[in-house]
């Protein structure tokens, strides 16, 4: 069972490869997944609960605070001053190709940093 961290404003999880459609995520039945659709819930989610086995990052995710976009590249931030909440594996599942290759190396950078 793997302990799964989905932070997608659009992006679903399913269990049966016959419901999944584009915008849907495929795990196996035993595998624990929490869907955060925010940057608020996903940070929450880092924050209060054990270091996940993956995390799914978009980066685009609709939240602002004060006017200010808040990102998965936020989220990378966080991590990079909190070590001790890295996932075990980071994926980028942004389509947003301008962004992704920066939030790519900065999720590899974060491996080496892991306690």
């Amino acid at each position: 069972m793997k302990r799964v961290l989905i932070i997608d404003d659009i992006r679903n999880a399913t269990r049966s490869a016959d419901a999944a459609d584009a915008n849907d995520i495929l795990f196996d039945h035993d595998d624990q997944v929490i869907i955060c659709r925010d940057f608020f819930s996903g940070l929450a989610c880092l924050q209060h609960l054990p270091p996940f086995d993956l995390l799914l990052l978009d980066r685009d995710l609709g939240s602002f605070d004060g006017g200010q976009e808040k990102t998965g590249e936020d989220i990378l931030t966080w991590l990079h001053s909190n070590p001790g909440q890295i996932p075990a594996e980071i994926r980028i599942v942004s389509a947003n190709i301008i962004r992704r290759p920066a939030m790519e190396l900065s999720a590899h950078q974060l491996m080496s940093l892991k306690p």
